[in-house]
């Protein structure tokens, strides 16, 4: 067993394996067996729940995912945990456990079925490690390229700014906002006090990039009347999801060149064997490929901050 995949919220199928010692199934009568599953990289144990013994004999083992053992996406290494007839412990190789939502990884811009398709691979399982580290590659090469992310945060974060005069504040994407607060600590009302600019980037399906006071300037200072004079620090915090919502589809198009430009090259170098430095190799590839640039240079963003 190597690399199962589950899709979240998805109980059915059950994982099934065969315990073995030097490629020999152990005979599991009087024994008791345990599915343990960690997230790739953390040590906390997801699941520790006993597992059904099919055929002691046979070593056959089967565990029923609970709901809560395929409610989150991600990578996860799983193993049979088995307490044999005299006590002896036995842990098994761990295996790759996948938990996937339909569509791409939220900071991935393509699936790996979509670029499966692409390379008329679909059905196939042999590649899909190289296949995920291509897209991954060929999304953040996009980002570098245009100086932005097309995905949202998991959660509010908070950023602060420097408004560049009293009516105006530019601020990197931000896909929703929950709070504004001036350099006074006051919190501003949306709408009333100040408006998101550009006014029409949800229906466009874009991002906010600025801030745009109403009737009342930024750095405001409550104890001197309204003046201009800058509070504590001269920032202003802005509370929200940042990044975009979704990438537009000129975005996903030039990912999907780019991730099968990247696998080709990589599965057909010497000895099938995809080179190291691929996120540099990625970058060079969207300077220099025509189509990926022309995809991307709308979005490509000249404001620094």
């Amino acid at each position: 067993m190597s690399h199962l995949v589950h899709f979240t919220g998805n109980r059915s199928p059950s994982i099934s394996d065969t315990i073995t010692i030097d490629g020999v199934p152990v005979d599991l009568t009087g024994s008791s067996v345990k599915f343990q599953m960690r997230a790739v990289g953390s040590t906390t144990l997801k699941v520790d729940a006993a597992a059904v013994i099919v055929s002691a004999p046979a070593g056959t083992v089967r565990y029923d995912p609970a709901a809560n053992d395929v409610n989150t996406a991600g990578f996860y290494t799983g193993w049979w945990h088995v307490t044999l007839s005299g006590g002896t412990l036995q842990d098994t190789p761990e295996f790759l456990v996948e938990i996937r939502d339909h569509g791409p990884v939220s900071n991935e811009y393509i699936s790996r079925e979509e670029l499966k398709e692409a390379l008329s691979i679909a059905g196939q399982a042999f590649a899909d490690q190289d296949i995920d580290r291509a897209i991954s590659a060929a999304s953040r090469a996009i980002d570098q390229a245009t100086g932005r992310r097309f995905y949202p945060d998991p959660a509010d974060t908070t950023r602060k700014y420097v408004p560049i005069n009293p009516g105006y504040v530019m601020i990197d994407d931000l896909s929703s906002l929950t709070t504004l607060t001036d350099t006074g600590g006051a919190v501003w009302t949306v709408n009333t006090d100040f408006y998101l600019e550009p006014i029409n980037a949800v229906a466009e399906g874009q991002a906010y990039t600025g801030i745009r006071s109403i009737n009342r300037p930024f750095l405001w200072d409550q104890s001197n009347q309204g003046s201009y004079a800058p509070g504590p620090d001269g920032r202003v915090s802005v509370t929200g999801k940042f990044g975009w919502l979704a990438p537009p589809p000129e975005i996903v198009q030039a990912t999907q060149i780019l991730a099968t430009r990247l696998m080709r090259r990589g599965r057909e170098a010497t000895f099938g064997v995809l080179g190291m430095g691929l996120d540099g190799a990625a970058v060079r590839i969207v300077n220099t490929d025509p189509d990926v640039q022309a995809l991307v240079a709308p979005y490509v963003r000249t404001v620094a901050f």
